[in-house]
């Protein structure tokens, strides 16, 4: 990868958020009451921002198609965008709630913690730009715009197929779930940064062994956790792969080594729960009962929950094993054909449901596969082991197939790489094999 180029657009994305902050400030400084010169305001500040936005993709982003993408996506989400605000609300379950929280926060009111750290994150930007909730929606959007931008990075750093590369970044700027929740008044998009910073740093780790990146990686996870605790996940993956992985003879191997690191993991996280349970780990705080856990799942609102009977084997260990393939599949897969309302729900399964699944076929290709590499190989390992650790968390933490939706594509940056990355190794097998044959 070239160094200098790499610079370049680094200090772009730098510019694109310090004109972002700057006009905030500047908006301050006017303190403008009246409602209408407020949204003119906001106008502008989009207006002036998407410049830095188009120049931030151009000097980050090396393929052509892949720039376009990614600049449709961010179109898509700003027309999103207008149409919640000024149409027909796309969401006003806990968009709503998230608005009216902030703005108490932005008045120094805390009668509520509804979103938590989110919410804070919102009412500075609310005090900062005159409390205009669609600026709130645009934040969302300036991450979406740096989640395609770092995703494209991990590709260059895999070094995959330029075709697969530009079909991620398109996968990711078109994800039609993706681009709604992002460009609401939602929590998603905050999370879904800290995962790809947390993916990115895992990667520099593979490529170079150098601990200090899979430390980051981990941080950043738990950063996500601030706002979700189930995005703990991804860093339960991360060090059970780190735990086995032999980085000598390239291969997993479990060593005496691998308990000891293991050990100190778990006292690690056992402090962590300790001190800052609440703030982390707070969705995972039970008397450990099956029944405990489904209470506390995310039904969620409208009429998309989902029940399932869990099968009781007495012991809470083995009630978790037993009934976890069927919850995870659900979480996978729903809305489920039984469960369809209408159009709705039939398009949700096709794009979303079928999307996160569909991709899982070339990734057991490519692992079992003898002939692919295995440093790409056994870095597909490590992706499936962390999305298989996030059906678990998630599919026991929710019953409901919008939320499922929802958290399905918190996780997006993780499986495309995945897909992305097994379609290049499959593809250069077949080449490989036909020069053999030639």
């Amino acid at each position: 990868m070239n160094i200098k180029k790499v610079s370049e657009g680094t200090i772009f994305v730098f510019l694109l958020w310090i004109m972002f902050l700057l006009q905030g400030l500047i908006f301050c400084l006017i303190n403008e009451t009246n409602t209408d010169a407020a949204e003119n305001l906001s106008v502008a500040v989009i207006i002036v921002t998407s410049m830095f936005v188009l120049l931030a993709i151009f000097k980050n982003i090396d393929t052509t198609w892949g720039k376009l993408f990614a600049v449709a996506g961010y179109m898509l989400m700003v027309v999103l965008m207008y149409y919640d605000r000024n149409i027909s609300s796309l969401d006003s379950t806990d968009p709503d709630g998230f608005h009216y929280t902030a703005l108490q926060k932005s008045y120094g009111i805390s009668s509520s913690d509804y979103g938590g750290f989110y919410t804070d994150i919102i009412s500075v930007i609310y005090r900062l730009f005159g409390r205009q909730r669609i600026i709130g929606q645009y934040f969302n959007a300036l991450l979406v715009v740096m989640i395609i931008i770092m995703c494209s990075k991990i590709f260059d750093l895999l070094k995959l197929d330029i075709k697969w590369k530009t079909v991620g970044v398109a996968a990711i700027a078109f994800s039609p779930n993706f681009l709604l929740i992002n460009s609401i008044l939602r929590r998603e998009a905050v999370i879904e940064i800290m995962l790809t910073s947390s993916l990115y740093f895992f990667v520099m780790w593979y490529k170079t062994q150098k601990f200090k990146y899979m430390v980051f990686a981990v941080v950043f996870d738990l950063f996500g956790c601030m706002f979700h605790a189930g995005v703990i996940a991804a860093a339960i993956g991360y060090i059970l792969f780190y735990i086995s992985y032999d980085t000598k003879e390239k291969k997993l191997k479990i060593k005496a080594s691998s308990f000891v690191i293991a050990a100190v993991v778990l006292i690690i996280f056992a402090v962590l729960n300790y001190y800052y349970g609440d703030i982390l780990f707070g969705k995972f705080q039970t008397d450990k009962s099956i029944e405990e856990i489904t209470a506390g799942a995310s039904v969620g609102r409208g009429s998309s929950g989902y029940s399932i009977n869990n099968i009781s084997t007495g012991n809470f260990v083995l009630d978790l094993i037993v009934n976890a393939p069927i919850r995870m599949i659900y979480y996978l897969l729903s809305p489920m054909p039984w469960d369809w309302r209408g159009i709705k729900d039939i398009i949700a399964f096709v794009f979303s449901s079928l999307f996160y699944t569909l991709g899982y076929i070339p990734v057991v290709k490519a692992i079992k596969k003898n002939t692919v590499s295995s440093e790409k190989k056994l870095l597909i390992v490590a992706l499936l082991i962390t999305m298989i650790i996030s059906f678990f968390v998630f599919g026991w933490g929710v019953k409901n197939a919008g939320t499922a939706m929802r958290h399905r594509d918190k996780f997006i940056m993780i499986y495309v790489t995945m897909v992305a990355l097994s379609f290049t190794v499959l593809k250069k097998h077949v080449i490989n094999v036909t020069d053999n044959i030639l």
